[in-house]
């Protein structure tokens, strides 16, 4: 009989953990993380970096506050051509260029106007303790022009 009710205790231990874990994993919602890239063509790879959650925060609210557009035909030659944002959950890739922003989800591409460049603004600043002086005296200087 005591073999008996410690299987039995057993098997509804093994069933409470098994519980436990799917609701945590159910709980769970996936990290939003985001990489912004500097897209510009120099021969090295391009400087990249990893927003924080309170950026990410500034970020969504930034580009929620953009007007729509029609796609713009976006700069694809040598030199600078904007910033690169890869974003996890949603899974989105981000174009910032030149006054426009380009928002690439599940196959479809929406377009926005960045009025006085003020999210490429931001992401230059963001960016600052990230890369070399001389690159970040080069952006800030073609922002704009």
């Amino acid at each position: 009989m005591r073999l008996v009710s410690k299987l039995t205790l057993c098997v509804i231990l093994l069933f409470l953990l098994a519980a436990c874990r799917s609701t945590d994993n159910a709980s769970s919602t996936p990290t939003n993380q985001a990489k912004v890239e500097i897209d510009m063509t120099s021969g090295v790879p391009a400087p990249n970096w990893m927003l924080g959650a309170s950026e990410i925060e500034t970020l969504t609210q930034l580009l929620n506050d953009l007007p729509a557009t029609d796609a713009p035909s976006l700069f694809d030659g040598l030199g600078y051509r904007g910033f690169v944002i890869t974003l996890t959950a949603p899974e989105r890739l981000i174009r910032v260029q030149d006054g426009y922003v380009v928002v690439e989800q599940n196959g479809s591409q929406k377009a926005y106007v960045d009025t006085d460049n003020q999210i490429e603004t931001w992401l230059l600043t963001a960016s600052k303790p990230h890369i070399e002086p001389q690159l970040y005296v080069f952006l800030e200087e073609s922002i704009g022009k």
